[in-house]
């Protein structure tokens, strides 16, 4: 992995990449603000290889309470807990 300073500048690209790899957005949806689990986009497994696969990649982990907080729920909020987490 790179320093802290160039991970925290892939996170923008890699999180709606990993999103987008399981299927593609339903046409019109806005991919900062889809809701993946609302939508049925991501089920429970999913959600939980994405955590999973979010924490090895940058090298992180995260609360309960982060990934049960409304923030999580859409890409932006996702990639502005990533990037708070790499400071």
């Amino acid at each position: 992995m790179s320093s802290p300073d160039a991970r925290g500048t892939l996170v923008r690209p890699y999180i709606p990449k990993r999103i987008q790899a399981k299927a593609k957005l339903p046409p019109g949806a806005d991919p900062a603000n889809f809701d993946d689990i609302a939508s049925g986009h991501a089920d429970s497994l999913g959600i939980v290889k994405f955590i999973l696969d979010i924490e090895s990649e940058f090298e992180m982990e995260s609360s309960d309470r982060e990934l049960n907080s409304c923030a999580f729920r859409a890409v932006e909020g996702v990639i502005a807990l990533v990037e708070g987490k790499l400071g």
